[in-house]
């Protein structure tokens, strides 16, 4: 979902990094970090706020444009 214009517009207009990470040697960093999120498998799609001091958001495993849009938006602030 992420592959549509108007996230890439929001990403772009945000200044957004985005991070992919891939766990097909099943590598114990990533494990970690979705093990800190609280799930037992992938996908985890987390957005990181702006301000560190804020906890990550937890998106769906199904992802909408306007769930990203809106989450992103929200991380922004």
């Amino acid at each position: 979902m992420l592959e549509s214009k108007e996230v890439e517009a929001v990403l772009e207009e945000l200044n957004v990094l985005v991070v992919t990470a891939d766990n097909t040697d099943g590598g114990a960093l990533i494990k970690n970090d979705y093990a800190r999120a609280n799930r037992k498998s992938l996908p985890v799609n987390l957005i990181y706020p702006a301000d560190e001091t804020q906890p990550a958001i937890m998106m769906p495993e199904i992802l909408t444009k306007d769930d990203v849009i809106e989450a992103l938006r929200r991380a922004a602030q």
